[in-house]
């Protein structure tokens, strides 16, 4: 749903993970993955926390820079 509505808006998607994926995932591969991933979906508020702070290249939140 959620790549969706970014397709929808125009938003280019380049990857989506769900929180039971990023649950399959260690720590290196769920780093490995942040740059190539557009769209979080469905993630606990743990994930998020455990996610850490934005990816290198900017403060991003929600697909939004600020």
């Amino acid at each position: 749903m959620a790549v969706k509505v970014c397709q929808d808006l125009g938003l280019p998607v380049a990857g989506a993970l769900t929180g039971t994926g990023i649950d399959r995932l260690d720590d290196a591969a769920f780093a490995a993955a942040i740059p190539a991933t557009t769209v979080f979906a469905r993630v606990s508020p743990g994930a998020q926390v455990a996610s850490g702070p934005p990816a290198a290249g900017g403060d991003r939140r929600g697909g939004v820079p600020r």
